[in-house]
């Protein structure tokens, strides 16, 4: 999440805001506010993509225990409700 291309592209310009306000003989806060804004853009975009990863895998996994289910379904209505269910 932390490393996509965007992200790598905000992490750079993050870390250059830093340098240039470490190199600066006047210290102008400017660097250090917009590299501080830059990290914390990347992390917040990072967390809210896990939490969207995270909803779509748990609907997947839905999906797949709906299609395991029909299938089970399936199979003993075309053995005349002579199949086993698995144990689980």
């Amino acid at each position: 999440m932390f490393a996509g291309l965007f992200n790598l592209l905000l992490w750079v310009g993050s870390a250059m805001c830093f340098i240039a306000y470490g190199i600066d003989p006047n210290k102008d806060v400017t660097n250090l506010y917009l590299g501080i804004v830059l990290a914390i853009v990347v992390i917040l975009t990072s967390i809210f993509a896990w939490f969207q990863e995270s909803s779509s895998a748990a609907i997947m996994e839905g999906f797949k225990k709906f299609l395991v289910s029909s299938g089970e379904r399936e199979e003993r209505e075309h053995t005349g409700g002579t199949a086993r269910r698995p144990s689980v």
